[in-house]
């Protein structure tokens, strides 16, 4: 976990993760879309970001996950966090859908070799590691960080 931790810390750039907060506070709408595991860590960062009076939709079903994407526009962000790029292959056409919207689109990611990232605005890639045996805790570290910066700079 301590190495983990470490590559978080060495490989996320603060000026990058400073202007996507820019850009989402900014946003008109917010969306969170997760899958399994980090669906669960996208309902936090809703929690989170909603106790600094940002207010983002999180898509729980398919379905809206379609709604969602279909209603943003280009002051719109959609964040797709996926520890090990799961939901690329495991939703072609939402993947699709997202690279078709005006929204800028954001894929947060830990595994270090997803091959579909093209298909969004921007990838993070939080590790230059996969670390298997600790599950999302790459994912998570770096949320909690995302989210506590987002209230220092933006929080009431």
């Amino acid at each position: 976990i301590t190495t983990a931790v470490q590559d978080v810390l060495q490989t996320i750039d603060i000026r990058v993760i400073d202007e996507l907060l820019q850009e989402i506070h900014n946003a008109s709408t917010v969306v969170l879309i997760g899958y399994s595991a980090t669906l669960e860590l996208a309902k936090d960062i809703q929690t989170s970001l909603l106790s600094s009076k940002k207010v983002v939709f999180l898509g729980e079903t398919e379905d809206l996950q379609q709604k969602l994407i279909t209603s943003l526009d280009k002051q719109s962000v959609i964040i797709v966090i996926s520890s090990y790029g799961t939901l690329l292959t495991k939703s072609p056409e939402l993947v699709q859908m997202i690279s078709q919207s005006p929204a800028k689109s954001v894929f947060i990611t830990q595994n270090t070799k997803n091959m579909l990232t093209n298909q969004f605005s921007q990838t993070i890639h939080v590790t230059t590691e996969n670390y298997v045996q600790i599950g999302t805790y790459p994912l998570t570290f770096f949320f909690d960080y995302f989210t506590r910066r987002y209230a220092a700079l933006y929080g009431s």
